[in-house]
């Protein structure tokens, strides 16, 4: 389990940094970025690179999103068309 004062000098030390490496995918990246260090938290047992762990999932996260909002404006246009059978 990860100690306080050791998570609190990831974010000072890593926050900043995860947010302009989200923004390559995310307009707002800081759910993402929040996520990331939740699901740390959450950890029974900490990964061994805490840093790269955070990296990765922020990544993974951005484009999670993406696809998102990606199929949810999709289905939003689809149900914004008119319907051709009237």
């Amino acid at each position: 389990m990860m100690l306080p004062h050791e998570f609190a000098c990831l974010v000072d030390a890593h926050g900043p940094a995860l947010m302009l490496y989200a923004r390559q995918w995310r307009p707002a990246p800081e759910d993402v970025v929040q996520d990331a260090f939740l699901k740390l938290v959450a950890l029974h047992t900490p990964p061994r690179d805490p840093v790269a762990w955070l990296y990765r999932v922020v990544r993974n996260a951005a484009l999670d999103a993406g696809k998102a909002d990606r199929r949810r404006q999709r289905r939003e246009f689809a149900a914004a068309r008119p319907d051709r059978c009237s």
